[in-house]
């Protein structure tokens, strides 16, 4: 009997200290278009900012793939604030997996049903390819400020060759040249 106590006293404090940011009701892949990967929120409350920075890198590291935000790193791109904006036209072109939190001002909330007044923060993971982009946009209104954690910054790099296959490749045109050059001596002598 004591056991089960502790362990509801227990609970019921843990669930008190993170009980603004419980993500409920859940984001969707297809809160964003392009369609996100994965998704973590909706938190309640606007926790992007630094003094949110333990709520913000648990939320990342609960996307798929995982991805650890290390706040010293900064931004590579912060807008606010973004009046409502259901478009989002960033400066800078994404590729590839794109890192980004969203936070919706009084418009989708942390409570069922969404609302006007409530807040709520989501983070996404969009994959913008090799082609890259520079719009998303949101299946909500009420956008306030929108932060991107990490993105490639140009097209997928094709590999270069290490020197020693650069060395087989020339000694390989080498040997077909030399081929070539004693099958023509051969059919003129012929």
């Amino acid at each position: 009997m004591r056991k089960t106590v502790f362990a509801a006293v227990a609970a019921s404090a843990i669930a008190m200290a993170t009980g603004a940011y419980a993500a409920v009701p859940a984001c969707t892949n297809n809160d964003v278009v392009i369609n996100a990967v994965d998704c973590s929120g909706f938190y309640e409350g606007n926790l992007l900012n630094a003094a949110h920075n333990a709520e913000q890198v648990a939320a990342l590291n609960d996307l798929i793939p995982s991805f650890t935000w290390n706040p010293a790193d900064g931004y590579v791109e912060f807008q606010s604030p973004l009046m409502g904006a259901t478009t989002l036209n960033f400066a800078t072109t994404f590729y590839g997996l794109t890192y980004i939190g969203i936070h919706f001002g009084a418009a989708k909330g942390a409570t069922a049903p969404p609302g006007v007044g409530e807040q709520a923060t989501a983070f996404y993971v969009v994959d913008f390819g090799n082609t890259g982009g520079n719009t998303l946009m949101l299946n909500y209104a009420g956008s306030s400020n929108v932060a991107v954690y990490s993105t490639k910054d140009k097209p997928f790099d094709v590999p270069v060759p290490e020197p020693a296959t650069w060395a087989m490749m020339i000694l390989g045109f080498g040997g077909v040249g030399a081929m070539i050059r004693r099958r023509r001596q051969v059919l003129s002598a012929v």
